[in-house]
């Protein structure tokens, strides 16, 4: 609940400066439901579809009310590679999207040139729903830091106050890691790909709204 109510926050903050730095583009390539929708994917999954019943297609609904970062638990118990790890560096990350906003930006260029009308409206839709994905699993990565902070910040504050006078450093009274390489790796690792992760779609929407083009 906490991610989701983060997802809507940061989606309805990053729709507000679009509209006001980047409207043409936001016009082009975003479509508000579709937009939202992908934001409480990447965010917090569909969380209330766990209320069914459990069946044969439960491990496929699995990847709709899991968020996309958490994604690597079903992965990891199927495949049994080590990698995926729950907090892997793949999927706590924008790795995912950021490719795919790549991917769809530069096919949708390339149907522009050929002046090709083919699966434009495809590629324009995939646009679209990775810029959502990208601004959703921004907001959970930042939601995982933020929930870690209130449920244990009490103990970190007080074993940073012993460590003062025993000359413990450690960090393990904050249960956060990302790939297992240590807290302060796991806040950068967050800080830089929320900040990626939100920037670059901005940054399409922007690029948009210069050039002169005709939505599709």
């Amino acid at each position: 609940m906490f991610q989701f109510l983060l997802g809507l926050t940061v989606g309805w903050a990053f729709w507000g400066v679009c509209e006001r730095y980047a409207r043409r583009g936001l016009l082009l390539h975003v479509n508000p439901i579709t937009f939202i929708l992908m934001v409480i994917w990447g965010s917090s999954g569909f969380f209330l579809l766990r209320i069914f019943p459990q069946n044969e297609f439960s491990s496929l609904l699995q990847f709709l009310y899991l968020p996309v970062p958490d994604w690597d638990i079903p992965l990891s118990v199927w495949t049994g590679w080590d990698f995926l790890i729950h907090r892997s560096l793949l999927f706590s990350s924008n790795i995912l999207p950021i490719a795919c906003i790549g991917l769809s930006w530069l096919l949708l260029n390339f149907s522009r040139q050929r002046s090709s009308s083919t699966g434009l409206r495809v590629k324009s839709l995939l646009l679209n729903m990775a810029i959502g994905l990208s601004v959703g699993v921004s907001a959970h990565l930042l939601g995982d830091v933020l929930l870690n902070l209130i449920l244990n910040g009490k103990d970190l504050i007080l074993f940073r106050l012993n460590s003062i006078f025993s000359g413990n450093y450690s960090y393990r009274s904050f249960n956060f890691e990302i790939g297992n390489r240590g807290v302060i790796f796991s806040l950068v690792w967050v800080g830089l790909n929320s900040f990626i992760g939100i920037m670059a779609p901005f940054a399409i929407i922007l690029l948009a709204s210069a050039h002169k083009q005709v939505k599709p």
